[in-house]
């Protein structure tokens, strides 16, 4: 009887620090378990795959699989009309909606060099801040729970189905709203929805403490969160990553008060920023950011003018179905809409909108006249998914355990963040040219980053030897031997 010998090797495809394929072999400890999470996963849900190895509860290694969520977006874009690809955007962070909607139509309107009404603008600042608070209560009710802590996780969800019901009362979806159009928005708040919202804000604080007075300094949350994850700023900026990830690396950058957009630089806020990089400021820096969004969503209500959500040009905006049915001109402007789109000159614009997740926008006007997102379009949107987040870690190895032991914090891994009389943005080394930033605060963006860091740092210096910029704003001391932690808010007069 013949025999025959199979070789067979443990590996899962990957991609190096210069993206192209490779294999990554999983050799185990002898203590070790090989775990995989999605896609198929509750907590992954179709979005991504992670192989995990683990080491009790200590996350060794995690190499991801990209990719699952795509669904051809750039490729629909290339015949679909402007209006068309709005329900596109529900889909891109679906826990966000209403921020992605918004995103892709000043995308579009910059483009076409459109003006929306003042009302437009505070109805789309709700939205945005809206959709930053419910993400932001995603985040912290899965982590809690995931965490071992289950009522923090009943009270996140339940302040984020009342905003669901306010997103379905106005656009009559929960979850994809497609709620812009170029040139305004698919319909007016209803009649309430004032009343609702306000009664929010003026309950949404209650909850908030609530949480933090539960998971702040508690012994478990803190143990399982600090030293966990932790990434640089250099390492954020080079891993594209934005939003509350980015600033809690360290990184005072929010698209609101650095390139404002509908307005933003006209509402009184504080931009949150981390200090250590860890799970744990990323925590604090969300927590905050809640704050700082209701504070946003009651100067909203009280500026929100009277007046039209739309721009009044027909050859943007449909007519009503009135007079579509009674006017010759109406009707030849409805049947151009829908079977042509809106018109935009040939060229490509760039639009951020810094939602709870971060996601560009980059628009790309073909001459055949539909949209199209430009090249490298995927790359260029990370930010607010993990699927781009990750984009340039597929194939590295991730040791999540703490650097300092679990317990303990025998020294302060920021240090490096706040050396001598120096800002943050100075120690940040310039990548090589062959691993050029690909998305979320690109090349461009990374030296604007320094160049105002270095006239910011000279300027104003505390007497601590420390860059004026940050003021404290909380700070958490557990009582268990470990370094208290600071959550910074920048300096507003910092901004060019």
């Amino acid at each position: 009887m013949s025999t025959r010998t199979v070789e067979l090797e443990l590996a899962t495809p990957g991609v190096d620090a210069q993206g192209r394929p490779t294999r990554e072999p999983l050799t185990l400890g002898e203590e070790h378990m090989l775990v995989n999470m999605g896609p198929q996963h509750p907590a992954t849900h179709g979005v991504l795959r992670l192989v995990v190895e683990l080491d009790g509860e200590t996350v060794v290694r995690c190499i991801p699989h990209l990719g699952y969520l795509h669904s051809g977006f750039e490729k629909l874009g290339e015949y679909r009309h402007y209006n068309q690809i709005i329900p596109l955007t529900d889909r891109t962070d679906y826990l966000s909606p209403m921020s992605n909607n918004v995103g892709f139509a000043l995308a579009a309107e910059k483009l076409m060099g459109i003006e929306i009404t003042p009302r437009c603008t505070v109805l789309r600042v709700i939205a945005c801040e809206m959709s930053r608070i419910i993400s932001h209560m995603v985040w912290l009710g899965t982590t809690s729970i995931d965490l071992g802590a289950f009522t923090p996780f009943l009270w996140a969800f339940q302040e984020r189905e009342r905003i669901y019901d306010l997103q379905e009362m106005w656009t009559g979806a929960r979850l994809t709203t497609s709620l812009t159009r170029v040139g305004g928005l698919m319909a007016d708040i209803p009649d309430r929805f004032v009343e609702k919202l306000r009664e929010f804000t003026r309950t949404f604080p209650k909850t908030l403490a609530e949480i933090d007075r539960v998971l702040t300094r508690n012994a478990v949350w803190v143990g399982r969160t600090q030293g966990v994850g932790t990434l640089t700023a250099a390492e954020a900026i080079n891993h594209s990553l934005s939003g509350p990830m980015l600033r809690a690396s360290g990184v005072a950058y929010d698209v609101r008060k650095d390139k404002p957009y509908l307005g933003y630089e006209t509402y009184d806020f504080d931009v949150v920023v981390g200090e250590h990089g860890d799970v744990y400021d990323r925590y604090l820096v969300r927590l905050e950011e809640c704050h700082q969004s209701n504070r946003i969503l009651e100067q909203a209500l009280d500026r929100l003018p009277d007046g039209p959500i739309n721009v009044d040009d027909p050859r943007v905006i449909l007519p009503s179905k009135t007079r579509a049915m009674s006017d010759m001109e109406a009707m030849i402007f409805h049947f151009k809409q829908v079977m042509e789109g809106v018109k935009a000159p040939v060229s490509w614009v760039r639009s951020i909108d810094d939602g709870a997740g971060g996601l560009p926008t980059r628009l790309h006007r073909q001459r055949d006249g539909r949209a199209a997102d430009g090249p490298a379009a995927l790359s260029e949107q990370a930010g607010g998914l993990a699927a781009r987040a990750l984009d340039r870690t597929a194939g590295a190895r991730l040791d999540l355990r703490s650097h300092h032991g679990r317990g303990r914090r025998s020294a302060r891994p920021d240090a490096r963040l706040r050396e001598g009389r120096r800002d943050v943005l100075h120690d940040v080394p310039p990548a090589p040219r062959r691993e050029k930033l690909r998305a979320g605060v690109h090349d461009v963006a990374v030296q604007h980053l320094r160049r105002r860091g270095r006239a910011a740092g000279t300027a104003a210096t505390d007497g601590r030897g420390g860059c004026g910029r940050y003021e404290p704003r909380r700070q958490v001391d557990d009582r268990r031997g470990r370094m208290p932690r600071r959550v910074w808010i920048r300096d507003p007069d910092t901004r060019e």
